[in-house]
């Protein structure tokens, strides 16, 4: 059910002298700047100065400030829960200390880090695990990780020595055979939708980046020029593929952002349901599923308890009639936009494609529960872990058999 929740952060070194405005507009990609806009004007972004509330949009950054944002949160349904799988394989970090490898297993439909109208429903804050790699909202699989903070950055520095394998399975258009796609990617565009969560689109930067191979001996022949590549010019990405039958199955040897899906849309095959980098609108109009969502009205008196709490747990305040400042807050003019789109009735064109980007033009009623991109497999010199295909698997693959290629 949605839920109030105050943000609160006092105002930094390098915001001085200068507009609040502008300052959220570059700084909390979360909204764009007529969200803030209009936040300043009617109160739900307010600065606590001196004891007192103010809000306007023009204001001027002054030390010490106190920024607050009032929000009514509605979280975007998650389909399934995050889980820890415990394993056997131990990596040496000296001759005194192994480290536990583990893996969680991240749904699709959700994102790793708290983002946008995720929170709660967002994978670190559902379950206790350290993870060293990320997977994109939509991408189900699994990351890996440990219990123990400390063994972070020993794993993450095996992913950047490219001493750990990790494998994904995909479902695209792609023809037989084995590709290798050495292009750089750079940020293409921005877009936002109604609930204003921005969307960041990528694109490989050259032409004839690709090379297919018959066999696996021809592309290790190929393999050791471009990494030195890489070594020279970090901005290349390496990505692998093998197709034999129904699945694509894709080796990230770099790890960029969005990097299979936009080489996949590189190879004029992207994975079907891909709404961002060339999937298919009609399968996606079929995969979109209604959200059943809670009402829950917009408590002013909810704030004030809230804010109260918040603002004893500030250092700052301990000394304070914090009662008194919270009383003096204004928040007669503001009210929760989504509770009113919620309301609406959403209309008969769900989707709307534009750029070759697919959107949902009602997020708030509908929305996609994955894509057809799935990673399950990682693989170390002490050992290797192999996790459940996804549901839209269908089976018929060697899987084996393509581990053991991509070893090779």
């Amino acid at each position: 059910a949605p839920y109030n929740y105050i943000f609160l952060t006092f105002s930094k070194q390098r915001w001085l002298n200068k507009q609040y405005l502008d300052i959220f507009s570059a700084e909390f990609k979360d909204y764009n700047r007529e969200y803030f806009k209009n936040a300043l004007t009617n109160g739900q972004v307010q600065i606590l100065r001196k004891g007192h509330f103010i809000y306007h949009k023009d204001l001027t950054v002054v030390d010490s400030d106190l920024v607050v944002h009032f929000t009514h949160r509605h979280e975007t349904p998650i389909f399934s829960l995050p889980f820890i799988i415990q394993s056997d394989i131990m990596l040496s970090k000296n001759e005194h200390c192994n480290v536990n490898v583990k893996f969680c297993y991240k749904p699709a439909g959700m994102p790793v880090h708290p983002s946008s109208h995720y929170n709660k429903h967002s994978l670190t804050q559902l379950v206790k695990f350290f993870q060293c790699n990320r997977l994109d909202k939509l991408v189900s699989g699994y990351l890996i990780g440990s219990d123990l903070q400390q063994d972070v950055s020993f794993i993450s520095q095996k992913l950047l020595n490219k001493q750990i394998t990790k494998l994904y399975i995909a479902e695209t258009q792609l023809e037989n055979g084995i590709y290798l796609v050495f292009a750089p990617i750079q940020e293409l565009s921005q877009t936002e939708d109604e609930s204003n969560s921005r969307v960041v689109n990528y694109e490989a930067m050259i032409d004839n980046g690709f090379q297919k191979f018959q066999n696996i001996k021809e592309l290790n022949q190929f393999l050791e020029e471009k990494y030195q590549k890489i070594i020279e010019n970090p901005s290349y990405c390496l990505s692998i593929f093998i197709k034999q039958q129904r699945y694509t199955f894709c080796f990230p040897c770099t790890g960029r952002t969005h990097q299979l899906r936009i080489h996949l849309q590189f190879l004029q095959a992207p994975i079907i349901d891909d709404p961002l980098y060339g999937g298919s609108i009609d399968l996606i109009k079929q995969e979109l599923v209604k959200f059943d969502l809670a009402q829950a009205e917009f408590s002013q008196e909810n704030l004030r308890e809230l804010l109260q709490q918040d603002l004893q747990k500030q250092k700052a305040f301990k000394a304070k009639n914090t009662q008194k400042i919270v009383q003096e807050c204004d928040l007669n003019h503001f009210e929760c936009e989504m509770c009113k789109k919620i309301k609406e009735d959403s209309g008969d064109e769900l989707l709307t494609q534009v750029n070759g980007i697919i959107k949902i033009n009602y997020p708030l009623h509908y929305g996609q529960r994955f894509i057809r991109l799935h990673n399950f497999y990682y693989g170390f010199q002490e050992g290797e872990f192999l996790g459940d295909m996804p549901e839209w698997y269908e089976g018929g693959e060697p899987i084996e058999t393509i581990v053991q290629m991509f070893k090779e």
